[in-house]
């Protein structure tokens, strides 16, 4: 029972072996969640295809800090991009999964205010 632990731990926060400041692989396929109150709807999460070069490129970069900037930039235009939080909810580093986090938080709780004026 330890040992789950100790794993379940280490994938929940990010420590272990498998964390690192290696730069986060990123595939070209997308994917989709239920919006619920889209009545049945899917909302697409963002594809690496869907993002400009640069964007791809600073995703790719091995140092957090590009990383970080890059997705507080591309935010500063795309106030609600849940996608690209998505994408980078796994990242090695600690401060951009935060960061993905609460994007993902705000627009969560956007949805349940929607959801509650719909009552």
């Amino acid at each position: 029972m330890p040992l789950i632990r100790s794993l379940l731990i280490s994938i929940l926060f990010g420590c272990g072996p498998a964390a690192s400041n290696d730069p986060v692989a990123i595939g070209g396929e997308q994917s989709t969640i239920a919006s619920p109150s889209g009545a049945g709807t899917v909302m697409p999460v963002a594809s690496t295809s869907d993002l400009p070069d640069w964007m791809q490129s600073a995703l790719k970069d091995p140092n957090p800090e590009v990383r970080l900037k890059a997705l507080e930039k591309w935010l500063e235009q795309h106030q609600s991009d849940v996608g690209l939080a998505m994408l980078v909810i796994n990242d090695p580093d600690e401060r951009v999964r935060a960061k993905a986090m609460q994007i993902i938080e705000r627009a969560w709780q956007t949805e349940q205010r929607t959801i509650e004026n719909m009552k």
